[in-house]
């Protein structure tokens, strides 16, 4: 999971915005497949890119919601 901001409109400044836990107090994941978590930020390591699914964040998953539909353009 990708956690820096790079841009995504056409006057980005080339500044790379990583994840600090000094703007944010928790980190909410929503999968695809509906699992869920609810990380303390002091909690996050990864300051880019965070790897979910393991042990490392294994006691911030939360009861998983329902998996997340593809929507169809008609």
């Amino acid at each position: 999971m990708t956690l820096a901001t790079r841009g995504g409109n056409q006057s980005w400044s080339g500044l790379v915005k990583r994840f600090s836990s000094d703007r944010c107090d928790w980190l909410f994941v929503l999968v695809g497949d509906g699992r869920r978590w609810f990380i303390p930020a002091s909690a996050v390591e990864g300051g880019s890119s965070l790897l979910l699914g393991g042990p490392k964040y294994a006691a911030y998953e939360v009861e998983s919601g329902r998996p997340l539909t593809t929507a169809i353009a008609a």
